[in-house]
């Protein structure tokens, strides 16, 4: 090669390797002063000795603003597998998960299920569901999971959230990016620490604009799709290919079931109704009147044609539409692959009810379910699961829903929690706007005002922990039980320090071991523990109420500086302020809780 030629190409290549040297240097320079977090979605740990894998908190990160970070259950897992070990990875959505309260997903009793009927073999069940992402984030977990856990077996369960979640056309997470390669290359920067950077940059910039906190679906519900939008085909399309990819991935070695998706469209009319002058009888909401008539008249088969038309012609589409799922259906069967097995869910269901057409029998609003719909759902997988392991189908018959509510210890006191839950979403957009929602709300309260008549029974709780003696979620709804009773005993701190032990890196369980020493006025260790919360996810608000009320009473902050304080509202400050003055009065600092008093009281004033 002539020297002249030689020299024309350095020319061309040294400004690109100067370039990746200087990225490299940069991402490995903010790695070593410890800028940013972990963007995998599996850290590693040990606990008691044994190397596990656990849930990195703040995965989500890569999509959402920090103040809006949602994350899985958690959960550890051995990295090295035990013999006669049966791995099970669910991925999904907050469906998935088991919304309101992941201890009762289907997951949860599908674990009992299994462990009941095959008592020599041990069932690892790892539900990597999230609240609010969708089949763009959900492929990185499936591919993640494929190196470091490979599963036995792959359940998907996902499609709720493919229009308002990362990716799709709403302006609170992502944004709205076209090409899949382009997605994936998102994916990628933001993974990186140097991503991280612009990011909190660019968040820094338009705070003002970003959702502070986590308002559910009430931040979605100016996203609005009309009939025959073609800005919907990319996202049906983005969600065929993604399921088509993870289908490979799981069936790479193993098998995988993919099930299409329920959904409430009995007793949940379209969240809005837009008619399109282009499109015959386009309006939702005439479509779910027209069911209505026809399902009283006895009509199934036409209630079920109007009803399933509503749903698909929702212009806030919070729900997996018809469309969709039969774009699940067709990705597996177009596949070709034995390994991928194909669940009907939505037919299963009806199948196993007296009503054919899914409504509030098993569902708690648009798409999460109630304790039975997560139990007619565990049992679907059960059985699928047994036909593609090939386990012995000699097993006893999955028992009523009753028996699965005291294994896991689902009481009163839950029941109330979940409803109280759902009674606060149906008062909140989208639900308000909705058909019969006044009639809606109504039944919730009646249902509220009924378990308020139970008694939760504490037996059931004992006997699930003597069941289930490892299984720290029914320890950790005991521990809430009993402190929602005011009983801060030395049962309830060495329920704490039982789950702590099994769980570190959950800082939920950290807050509640700083509520147990302030409860017990040992406030250095109450401060020390909420302290340990805000390092384990600094944006946990209020385990930072609770710490820097206790730093005012010691001292430890100046308040004046607490008071200009931007991550604060004037309510979030009220608050602190009363619980410094509360525990600044106990502890016979009354001029000192007189000065927060005051302060709060000011504060309040200012709010009115």
């Amino acid at each position: 090669m002539k020297r002249s030629r030689v020299i024309k190409l350095v020319s061309y290549l040294l400004p690109v390797f100067l370039t990746l040297f200087l990225i490299l240097l940069t991402e490995t320079g903010l790695r070593i002063f410890g800028f940013g977090v972990p963007s995998s979605y599996y850290l590693k740990q040990k606990i008691a000795g044994e190397a596990v894998y656990f849930n990195n908190i703040y995965y989500t990160g890569k999509f959402f603003t920090p103040e809006l970070i949602r994350t899985p259950m958690p959960f550890n897992i051995p990295v090295k597998r035990e013999e006669n070990t049966v791995r099970i990875a669910i991925f999904g959505e907050s469906a998935a998960l088991g919304d309101p309260n992941y201890c009762f997903g289907f997951s949860r009793i599908l674990e009992v299920m299994l462990e009941d009927a095959y008592p020599d073999i041990k069932f690892e069940i790892l539900n990597t569901s999230i609240t609010a992402i969708n089949s763009n984030v959900i492929l990185p977990i499936v591919k993640e999971t494929a190196r470091k856990i490979n599963p036995d077996l792959y359940i998907i369960y996902m499609g709720n959230n493919e229009f308002i979640g990362p990716y799709s056309q709403n302006g609170n997470f992502s944004g709205f990016i076209r090409k899949r390669g382009f997605i994936k290359l998102n994916i990628a920067i933001n993974s990186t620490r140097i991503g991280q950077m612009v990011r909190q940059l660019n968040f820094s910039l338009l705070h003002k604009h970003a959702p502070s906190q986590w308002d559910g679906m009430e931040m979605f519900s100016e996203y609005k799709y009309k009939p025959g939008d073609e800005s919907q085909d990319i996202i049906y399309q983005n969600f065929g290919a993604n399921l088509e990819e993870i289908c490979r991935i799981a069936t790479h070695k193993s098998e995988a079931i993919v099930s299409s998706v329920a959904v409430n469209v009995a007793d949940c009319p379209p969240f809005l109704s837009i008619n399109s002058p282009e499109i015959d009888s386009s309006d939702a909401e005439v479509h779910y009147l027209l069911a209505e008539i026809s399902e009283a008249s006895g009509n199934q088969n036409q209630a079920r044609y109007h009803y399933n038309r509503a749903l698909d012609l929702d212009a806030l589409k919070f729900r997996a539409d018809g469309k969709l799922n039969e774009m699940i259906k067709s990705t597996c069967i177009n596949l070709g692959d034995e390994r991928v097995h194909y669940i009907d869910m939505p037919s299963q269901l009806s199948d196993s009810m007296e009503r054919l057409i899914p409504g509030s029998e098993i569902f708690l609003e648009h798409v999460h379910f109630n304790f039975y719909g997560n139990y007619l759902l565990a049992y679907q997988f059960k059985n699928e699961i047994v036909n593609c392991l090939g386990l012995e189908n000699n097993n006893p018959p999955v028992k009523h829903v009753d028996y699965y509510k005291n294994r896991l210890a689902y009481t009163a006191f839950e029941d109330y929690k979940i409803y109280t839950e759902v009674l606060s979403r149906l008062g909140k957009a989208p639900f308000i706007n909705q058909m019969h929602n006044e009639e809606a709300i109504k039944t919730i309260e009646q249902r509220i005002a009924e378990i308020k008549k139970r008694e939760p029974n504490e037996e059931v709780y004992k006997y699930a922990i003597a069941a289930s003696p490892d299984d720290w979620i029914v320890k950790y709804n005991y521990s809430l039980y009993l402190m929602a009773q005011d009983i801060y005993s030395k049962k309830v701190l060495d329920l704490l320090n039982e789950i702590h032990s099994s769980v570190p890196q959950h800082p939920v369980i950290s807050f509640h071991l700083g509520s147990y020493y302030e409860k017990n006025n040992e406030l250095m260790q109450a401060l020390g523990w909420y302290e340990k919360a805000l390092d384990i996810f600094p944006y946990y608000p209020e385990a930072k109420k609770s710490a820097e009320a206790l730093k005012l009473v010691f001292g430890k902050s100046d308040l004046e500086s607490v008071l200009r304080k931007e991550e604060f509202s004037k309510e979030d400050l009220r608050a602190v302020l009363l619980k410094a003055g509360d525990l600044s009065y106990r502890n016979g600092r009354e001029s000192q809780a007189a000065t927060f008093f005051t302060k709060a009281k000011e504060l309040n004033q200012v709010q009115k």
